[in-house]
């Protein structure tokens, strides 16, 4: 600790040359704590309060395992079940078009083979 540091010298030379000569200054950046809480007051209460569960020792918990299943099951159907829902329609479409112009795309309406007893639902 007693040892002389040359380069602590040279960077305070460099300093003052940099002021002389008129170049910015590089800024430490700081945190303005009263800034962040009133632009985002309920993120800086969710933080303080997932801090304080996970420093008071609640993180190893039963609680804790059950909230994160609880929220793994919210997050799989919230985005599951939109993409399941597009591929069912996209299902149901491609089915009822099939049936309503036949499996080669001809209609069964003016089908000799099909008796007025047998039309379907609609149709008269």
């Amino acid at each position: 600790m007693g040892t002389f540091n040359g380069n602590a010298r040279a960077g305070h030379n460099a300093k003052g040359a940099a002021k002389k000569t008129g170049d910015a200054e590089i800024e430490q950046p700081t945190l303005d704590l009263a800034g962040v809480v009133e632009a985002h007051p309920v993120g800086t209460l969710a933080t303080a309060l997932g801090l304080g569960y996970a420093l008071g020792g609640g993180l190893f918990t039963g609680f804790t395992v059950r909230l994160f299943r609880w929220g793994l099951k919210l997050g799989v159907r919230l985005a599951l079940l939109p993409a399941l829902e597009r591929e069912i329609s996209g299902l149901a479409s491609t089915v009822g078009r099939t049936i309503d112009g036949g499996v080669d795309g001809a209609s069964n309406r003016k089908n000799p083979h099909v008796t007025p007893n047998h039309h379907r639902r609609g149709e008269s």
